[in-house]
């Protein structure tokens, strides 16, 4: 699945939007208040009308503060108000069928969200979900939303954080649980890769103890996608396991002694937590690519600030790692760090000007991001000068 442009009618801050995006990766650059979260958010709700097709799975909508307020002064003082209709509409495509689609709600305080403008995509969605429960191999397009809160902000059922992997979520589709929601569900990845990793270490036992000459299964091809994406955003030589001994996750550096992922950096946390969780979808949805699922699976991830709590240097890198390991999905993120600028294609960029302007988001043509130094780019991109007055 990708969207190729996102269309807003008084939704949060804008009256009006319409935004591009590039098929691999959109990297969203603004002012604080520019509308860069509220655009993600946006898509999010695109992607979430895929969902409208699937029997098992929920779609929430558009959340009722997306409504765009306007303040009015009356006689004793003043109130905000819902302004029009609130409409997001996403042109894209889905198993290479061009779509457009749109979702709306009314100003009314009881308005819910209309989706009579998503049959199409509505309907692509049904025929993949007559798939799953036949074990047909089909592809299923993976969604993932980390929100600025992603490192703190964990779910707070408890009941679905203990039983995370109950036999009734076996299903394939558990991939798509919570994956548009800005907070983080680390348990249920967590959950997911206990029980690989005792699933192998039972099919070894098996093995071991057969007379029949039949020889241990010795890897879990979908264990093994899910640790080697996780710990090849991070280094070489890094993978991401689940102890049995210590009933936890932890991280391998070549021959070091492991590093719980509980006392990584936050800097680590985020950018293992993260690849791990878009790896472990893919592999989720889409098995019957086994290893490679990662690497060809299709979908949509967004993140907000992507350079949140990376040094410098691996500001400089992090969108590549992310497009060299998930080649296939495409990404659109916020940043304010002329590190991450530097490290992609002007094409890429959209730099968003003032919400009040309320027109077309790319302020200014740019002939020359990649590899550009931080003071050139604070100056152009940012508007910032390079050094303080």
């Amino acid at each position: 699945m990708r969207i190729d442009q996102i269309n807003l009618e008084h939704y949060r801050g804008f009256a009006r939007l319409e935004l591009g995006l590039h098929p691999e990766f959109t990297l969203l650059v603004g002012d604080n208040g520019s509308g860069k979260s509220s655009i993600l958010e946006a898509i999010s709700v695109a992607l979430d009308a895929l969902f409208l097709g699937f029997p098992e799975l929920t779609s929430t909508g558009i959340p009722r503060d997306a409504r765009r307020q306007a303040r009015v002064t009356r006689l004793f003082g003043e109130s905000f108000e819902a302004t029009g209709t609130c409409v997001v509409t996403a042109v894209g495509e889905l198993g290479g069928e061009a779509l457009e689609w749109t979702r709306s709600m009314a100003p009314s305080r009881s308005a819910r969200t209309v989706n009579k403008g998503s049959a199409t995509l509505k309907e692509a969605a049904a025929k993949l979900a007559a798939k799953v429960p036949t074990g047909e191999p089909v592809d299923l397009p993976v969604f993932g939303y980390y929100g600025t809160g992603r490192l703190w902000l964990e779910k707070s059922d408890r009941t679905k954080r203990k039983n995370a992997m109950r036999r009734e979520d076996a299903s394939i589709l558990q991939g798509y649980r919570t994956c548009l929601d800005a907070a983080s569900d680390a348990k249920m990845l967590e959950a997911w890769m206990a029980w690989r990793e005792m699933s192998l270490v039972q099919r070894l036992a098996k093995g071991h103890l057969t007379d029949g000459g039949i020889a241990p299964m010795s890897r879990d091809p979908l264990l093994d996608a899910v640790s080697k994406a996780a710990g090849a955003c991070v280094g070489p030589d890094c993978l991401l396991r689940y102890d049995i001994d210590s009933k936890q996750l932890v991280l391998l550096r070549g021959a070091e002694p492991f590093l719980p992922f509980r006392l990584l950096s936050d800097g680590y946390r985020n950018m293992v937590g993260m690849a791990a969780d878009i790896a472990w979808r893919a592999t989720r949805l889409n098995p019957h690519l086994g290893d490679a699922a990662p690497r060809q699976a299709r979908g949509v991830v967004l993140i907000d600030e992507i350079d949140l709590h990376l040094h410098p240097s691996w500001q400089r890198r992090v969108v590549g790692d992310l497009r060299r390991v998930f080649p296939g999905l495409q990404f659109v993120a916020t940043t304010h760090s002329p590190q991450v600028v530097a490290s992609v294609e002007p094409g890429c960029l959209r730099v968003l000007g003032p919400v009040e302007a309320n027109s077309n988001a790319t302020k200014r043509s740019l002939r020359h991001t990649r590899g550009r130094d931080s003071n050139a780019l604070l100056e152009d991109v940012f508007e910032t000068p390079a050094r303080p007055e």
